[in-house]
């Protein structure tokens, strides 16, 4: 059982303002909880049902937080899933980590990224390929929208999420820089320096022109058919793949 005044917190949470306020932010859905679970982040509170709990009561860390246990229906009606059989865990925000230029070796960089369904995606994405970092410009997507985090499926807990102004940071950085354009040099010819930062533009938009000046180079992903342009979390894939599949 929950209380209205702890159920009503919690659903705020799904709210940027109260995130910030509160610095603490949502996870919801088994797969994603468990990942929580397992990861430097702390959990405040801990909404789960008894089947959850039943199988990985093991997983709650011996400090453990509040949990409640609630029937199927009452996690879905605290929560914004639709389905929702496992938990929902209250998560402490944790400060943003340095940027050592000295341990990167491939950096994505992301101007005015908007959609969180992108954001999630592309942080799985990097995941996948061994990343550990990626760059937001200031005016894009919360990584701690609830969207974000749903659509990370858990990869949100292994990479760096560092927001900063672009045009200071890259007119700081001794990296190569590298842009995404539709009329940039073929991927597939192009051959990539030992280090680079590469700018993926906004998803109707592109690069912001104030940008160009700090752009070494430009590549593109070739077309054969008669789509206007790639979505950017597929953008980011098709790179990726690209750069380390020269690097086996």
């Amino acid at each position: 059982m929950i209380s209205r005044q702890k159920l009503k917190y919690i659903k705020s949470l799904q709210l940027k303002k109260y995130q910030k306020q509160e610095q603490k932010f949502l996870v919801e859905g088994e797969k994603s909880v468990l990942e929580i679970l397992n990861s430097r982040y702390k959990i405040n509170i801990l909404l789960a049902t008894k089947r959850f709990l039943e199988i990985y009561r093991h997983e709650i860390p011996g400090k453990q937080p509040e949990v409640i246990e609630l029937s199927q229906t009452e996690l879905e009606k605290a929560g914004s899933l639709k389905t929702n059989n496992g938990a929902i865990a209250v998560v402490e925000m944790q400060p943003e980590t340095d940027l050592d230029e000295n341990n990167i070796r491939i950096l994505p960089v992301f101007d005015n990224l908007q959609d969180p369904g992108n954001l999630g995606t592309i942080i799985r994405t990097c995941d996948w390929y061994g990343l550990d970092t990626l760059v937001l410009s200031g005016n894009s997507v919360d990584v701690y929208n609830p969207k974000v985090i749903q659509a990370s499926m858990g990869s949100f807990t292994r990479i760096n999420v560092i927001y900063r102004d672009l045009r200071s940071f890259l007119n700081q950085t001794r990296i190569p820089v590298i842009g995404t354009r539709l009329d940039g040099e073929d991927i597939y010819s192009f051959s990539w320096p030992e280090r680079a930062i590469i700018i993926f533009g906004n998803e109707s938009k592109g690069i912001s022109d104030d940008l160009d000046p700090y752009i070494k180079t430009a590549v593109s992903i070739p077309r054969f058919g008669s789509a206007e342009s790639l979505n950017v979390g597929v953008a980011t894939a098709v790179v990726l793949d690209n750069i380390y599949r020269g690097m086996m």
